[in-house]
């Protein structure tokens, strides 16, 4: 079977069975999937991926880690120097009812496929701004651009882009600013999918994740966040043959 050129990095605290079980399902379509996480093992094994905290990519996750580090920033070190076309990050909490999702928007060839892309113009209020701002870094000008990422995929040059940033200014900054800022002021292409209509941000609360209920009635050809309980995805994904 011919394997998409492409990288999966699923994102998370720890280990999951379900987890496991998407890897398996994903190495039949792409080339390379892992599962980069938060929790530090001894002899940890392929798929999953750990790494030390690195300074020059602290800052990914804004305020809602330890020192600024977590899989975000591990993943972002990890394939600084990638071997595919590009990349995709899920967040462990990320629900798609089927690979085809991922296959079908693999085809685009923008270096961003990501939710949104929305100017600090046209959004001055949106709380996270400050997880940037109060770094002081002044290379764009307040000329900022956000989208949730808890699905995206990165081309290869967008990734090297942000290896450099790394590098040059021993940081980075929240990942929600980090890809659309720097592909917008590189002049590299972005396409917000429509894929990504039902991504949102709904807090920690597992009451206010998504249900079956609510994917059936929006629609099964779309990405969901979050679905947090991964028993969950199981169960919505065994009900689909029912339905």
């Amino acid at each position: 079977m011919y394997k998409q050129n492409s990288t999966i990095c699923l994102l998370a605290t720890d280990k999951h069975s379900y987890l496991e079980e998407q890897v398996k399902e994903l190495e039949l379509y792409f080339k390379n999937v892992f599962i980069m996480i938060d929790k530090k093992y001894n002899n940890l094994q392929l798929p999953y991926l750990q790494m030390e905290n690195n300074p020059n990519y602290k800052n990914t996750h804004g305020g809602y880690t330890k020192q600024g580090y977590g899989a975000w920033s591990k993943a972002l070190d990890y394939f600084n120097n990638l071997e595919t076309e590009n990349i995709w990050f899920i967040e462990y909490d990320v629900f798609y009812s089927s690979v085809d999702i991922l296959l079908k928007l693999n085809k685009y060839k923008e270096h961003l496929l990501v939710k949104s892309h929305i100017p600090y113009s046209n959004d001055k209020d949106w709380t996270n701004w400050n997880l940037f701002s109060s770094q002081n870094i002044n290379d764009f000008d307040k000329n900022w651009f956000h989208s949730l990422t808890c699905i995206c995929r990165i081309s290869k040059e967008l990734l090297k882009l942000v290896t450099q940033f790394a590098k040059s200014h021993n940081t980075l900054f929240f990942h929600e600013i980090l890809f659309n800022t720097i592909a917008e002021h590189n002049n590299l292409s972005i396409r917000c999918c429509d894929e990504f209509k039902y991504v949102e941000y709904k807090g920690n609360d597992k009451i206010k994740s998504f249900n079956i209920n609510d994917i059936q009635k929006c629609g099964f050809n779309y990405v969901y966040h979050p679905v947090k309980n991964l028993n969950v995805h199981k169960d919505i994904k065994k009900n689909l043959f029912y339905i």
